[in-house]
């Protein structure tokens, strides 16, 4: 009687310990995907160096004067500017991609 009730005692510690340090695990891998998102999303800017490339044909946007400046996202989507900052995504009234023009004319994000 005494030899089973130490096996149970051991199957009981051995799984206690083996899920204390699961979830220590499953902690720390949630707070260094925290850490990572958060690197990731301080990167999210820079400067947009104006191109010289050609128009493209089926370029949405009509009359552009030779000063204006447009910012092509994908292939269906194209905004002509001459005001700046100029919003380019808002998110639920949050201005989510914005773009700056400086005295150099280089774009970039805030």
């Amino acid at each position: 009687m005494r030899v089973d009730t130490q096996i149970a005692t051991d199957e009981i510690v051995f799984y206690g310990i083996t899920i204390c340090i699961t979830i220590i695990l499953i902690i720390s891998l949630y707070f260094v995907s925290l850490v990572n998102e958060k690197k990731e999303l301080s990167l999210l800017h820079g400067r947009l160096y104006p191109a010289n490339n050609p128009m493209p044909y089926n370029n949405p946007c009509k009359n552009l004067e030779k000063d204006d400046i447009v910012v092509f996202i994908g292939s269906k989507i194209a905004i002509a500017a001459k005001n700046f900052p100029l919003t380019v995504i808002p998110v639920k009234g949050y201005k989510g991609l914005i773009i700056e023009k400086n005295p150099m004319v280089l774009l970039h994000f805030p």
